[in-house]
C-alpha cells in the first residue's frame, strides 16, 4: 500500500468514526450535565451547523469513500446532529449523543452483536452503548466499565456536574467547537521530571491551577480560534500573569518583507524561570556562568522574522533573530563574546561588536551584533527596511504568516493543493484579555460560502 492510499484511509476512517459519534441533545445541557465534575476534557460541537457551512449537500466526489462519508452525514439515521458531547474522565473517554429516532437508529445496528450489561444494550464491537434515548461511543476505557457508570452520570445532580464549575457555561456553547480543559488535572498526570521542569516557570504555575478554554468558528473567509484561561472563582486569570507588551524596538532589525515574523516580551519572572531551567540543562560550571552572564543581558524581548524566497533551498532564504538588552547588557555580551567565547575558539570578531561563528557547520553570513541595547542574530541580507510592529501593539505575543500570492509559502500551498490557489495570511496574539489566532483565506466566500466548504475541498484534493 502506497503512503497517499494509507492516508487516504486512516483519514477516511477517522473522519467516519467522528461522524458516527457526533450526535447532539434535544437540549444541549441535557448532555453537559451528563459530564461529570471531575472531567478533565470536554468538548461540544455543532455537527449540523458544520455540514452545512462545509456545504456537504452540494460536494460532488468520485472518491467512493469520500462518498461513503458524505452518506453518512446526510442519511437520516436517527441521530439528532445539532449538538454532541466529548469528555474525559478517569480511565474513560466517551462520546454522547442523542437519539431522535430509536427504530431509525436500531435499523443502523441491525446484524451487529450485542448484550445486556447493567439492562443496557452495548454493542461491543462499536463500543456503542444505548441508555434511553441517548448514545454513548467509548473511545478510551472498557466499554462494560462505563457501562455500569452511564446511571450515576445520567442522574447526577448539577452540583456533581462539570456545570458545577465556575465559568464553563460562559465559555461553552458558543462556538462551532468549544473545548474546556482542566488544567491542573493534566499537570497531575504528567511524568514526574515534567512537572519538575515546569515547576521552574512562574507563569505556568499559576495557569496549572485555570480553566482552560479553546473556541473554533468558521466563517466566510475565517477560521477563528480563541484561547481564554479563568480562575477557580471563574474570573479572566491572564492579567495575574503580568504580561508584559511586545517592545516595538526589536522589530527595528526585522526585514519588512518577512514572511513569517514572531515576537514575545517575557517579564522578569519568565526570565527568571528560563534562567532556572537552563542552570538545570547546561552541564559544566564555567558553561552555567557564561549561560547566566547572557541570560542576565535580555529584557524578555524577543523578535524573529524570517524571509522565505526558495522553499528548496534553505541557504536561499534569509532571517533576524533580535534580543532586547538590559541597561549593562551590551557590555556584558561583548565581554563574553570578545573574550569567552572568541577564546574558545567559538566566535570571530569581523568588526566593531559584529561577530561570527568560527569553525561550524554554518555559512558565514550568520552573524551577531550588538547594537543599540539589542542583540541581532542574522542569517542573509542586511535589513533595510523594518518591519511594521502595528499588529504586535499591546500584545505579549504575537505571530504573522505571510501567504499572498507572491509568497513562497502560497506557491507551496497551491503545488500541495493540485494547482488550486491559496492565498491569505495568519495572525495570532495574546494579551491580557485572551489568546486569538486568525486563519484568513482570501476570496474563500467567492466560489465558497464558508471558509469550511473551501477547507473540505482541499481534503478531497489532497486524498
Amino acid at each position: 500500500m502506497n503512503v497517499q492510499k494509507f492516508l487516504k484511509l486512516n483519514v477516511l476512517s477517522l473522519l467516519a468514526l467522528v461522524v458516527m459519534m457526533v450526535s447532539c441533545s434535544k437540549e444541549s445541557s441535557d448532555l453537559i450535565g451528563f459530564v461529570p465534575k471531575d472531567a478533565y476534557v470536554v468538548a461540544t460541537l455543532k455537527p449540523m451547523d458544520l455540514a452545512k457551512k462545509a456545504n456537504l449537500e452540494k460536494l460532488e466526489v468520485s472518491d467512493p469513500s469520500l462518498a461513503e462519508l458524505k452518506n453518512l452525514f446526510m442519511e437520516d439515521n436517527g441521530i439528532d446532529l445539532r449538538q454532541t458531547v466529548f469528555f474525559q474522565s478517569g480511565n474513560e473517554g466517551c462520546f454522547v449523543f442523542a437519539i431522535n429516532d430509536k427504530g431509525k437508529f436500531e435499523k443502523t445496528l441491525e446484524g451487529t452483536p450485542k448484550e445486556e450489561i447493567n439492562g443496557k444494550p452495548v454493542y461491543t464491537d462499536k463500543n456503542l452503548i444505548v441508555a434511553d434515548d441517548y448514545g454513548w461511543v467509548v473511545v478510551e476505557g472498557d466499554v462494560k466499565t462505563v457501562a455500569g457508570k452511564i446511571d450515576g452520570w445520567m442522574t447526577q445532580t448539577e452540583e456533581n456536574s462539570v456545570l458545577a464549575v465556575k465559568g464553563f457555561n460562559d465559555m461553552m456553547l458558543k462556538s462551532d467547537v468549544d473545548l474546556y480543559v482542566n488544567f491542573n488535572e493534566i499537570y497531575g498526570m504528567a511524568p514526574a521530571n515534567e512537572r519538575a521542569m515546569l515547576a521552574n516557570i512562574a507563569s505556568f504555575q499559576k495557569l496549572k491551577d485555570a480553566s482552560m478554554y479553546i473556541s473554533l468558528s468558521f466563517e466566510k473567509e475565517d477560521v477563528f480560534v480563541k484561547f481564554h484561561a479563568l480562575n477557580a472563582e471563574g474570573k479572566n486569570m491572564l492579567p495575574e500573569l503580568n504580561m508584559e507588551d511586545v517592545d516595538k524596538s526589536v522589530f527595528k532589525y526585522i526585514d519588512a518583507k518577512s514572511s513569517v515574523v514572531l515576537a514575545q516580551a517575557a517579564n522578569q519572572e519568565m526570565v527568571d524561570s528560563y534562567k532556572a531551567m537552563v542552570q538545570q540543562l547546561v552541564g559544566s560550571p564555567s558553561e552555567q556562568q557564561m549561560a547566566k552572564l547572557a541570560l542576565d543581558s535580555w529584557d524578555g524581548s524577543i523578535a524573529i522574522g524570517a524571509t522565505i524566497t526558495d522553499l528548496n533551498n534553505y541557504y536561499a532564504n534569509s532571517g533576524s533573530i533580535v534580543f532586547g538588552l538590559t541597561d549593562n547588557g551590551e557590555d556584558n555580551l561583548n565581554n563574553l563574546f570578545k573574550n569567552e567565547l572568541s577564546a574558545m575558539g567559538l566566535l570571530t570578531e569581523i568588526g566593531k561588536n559584529t561577530y561570527t561563528v568560527s569553525n561550524r557547520p554554518l555559512p558565514s553570513s550568520l552573524t551577531l551584533k550588538v547594537v543599540d541595547d539589542m542583540l541581532v542574530v542574522n542569517y542573509g541580507a542586511e535589513v533595510k527596511d523594518s518591519y511594521s510592529a502595528s499588529k504586535f501593539s499591546d500584545k505579549s505575543s504575537g505571530v504573522y504568516i505571510d501567504c499572498s500570492e507572491s509568497t513562497a509559502l502560497a506557491q507551496l500551498l497551491q503545488s500541495a493543493l493540485g494547482n488550486k490557489a491559496v492565498t491569505g495570511y495568519v495572525y495570532g496574539y495574546m494579551d491580557e484579555k485572551e489568546g486569538s489566532l486568525q486563519i484568513h483565506v482570501n476570496n474563500a466566500g467567492g466560489e465558497h460560502e464558508n471558509v469550511m466548504s473551501l477547507l473540505v475541498d482541499l481534503l478531497s484534493l489532497a486524498l
